[in-house]
């Protein structure tokens, strides 16, 4: 069976209710979205707060956190984040 997932910036985008994961799980990390507040003031729910955790496939564990305004500066940051690769420390223990 063949999946077809939306792609941003070259990696793979998925939602599950509230969550949004970035990037491949066969990667050493991963990044979660989590929207944590909605304006509901107009017709559609708007994502106003959102937080943003790099976390590691191998070691179950959070990387990484941050505040974002908007899905558009959450989506930013996490291809920001993977493209760099993992935090320093990280990259020493490995």
């Amino acid at each position: 069976m063949e999946q077809n997932f939306l792609f941003y910036k070259g990696y793979p985008l998925v939602r599950s209710g509230d969550c949004f994961y970035y990037g491949y799980m066969c990667e050493p990390h991963v990044i979660m979205i989590r929207v944590t507040k909605k304006d509901t003031s107009g017709v559609i729910p708007i994502a106003s707060e959102l937080q943003v955790y790099d976390l590691s496939t191998d070691e179950n564990k959070s990387l990484r956190t941050a505040k974002r305004p908007s899905l558009y500066a959450a989506l930013d940051l996490a291809a920001t984040w993977l493209s760099r690769g993992l935090p320093d420390e990280q990259k020493q223990n490995a």
